[in-house]
């Protein structure tokens, strides 16, 4: 076999091995590009449900505050009685 002969055999094999390798690095790629989707996804969901038990929680509190006030009232009332 010449040397060129050999040269082009060699250069044959590492841009196999190269494709292979970039074949990989696109499957990695791809996985952790739908890994950070599905976190993504995730996040906005979370985020969608605390936003939904804030608001819930502030109609409670809101709720709560006018409970307490229509007590304070009533105790006030029956004091002047």
């Amino acid at each position: 076999m010449s040397k060129l002969e050999k040269s082009v055999q060699e250069l044959a094999i590492a841009l196999e091995e190269l494709s292979v390798r970039v074949e990989k690095n696109v499957l990695a790629a791809a996985d952790h590009g739908e890994s950070l989707a599905t976190s993504r996804g995730q996040a906005q969901a979370a985020q969608k449900h605390a936003g939904k038990a804030a608001r819930e929680l502030a109609s409670v509190i809101t709720d709560l505050k006018a409970m307490i006030e229509s007590q304070k009232s009533g105790q006030h009332s029956g004091r002047k009685e």
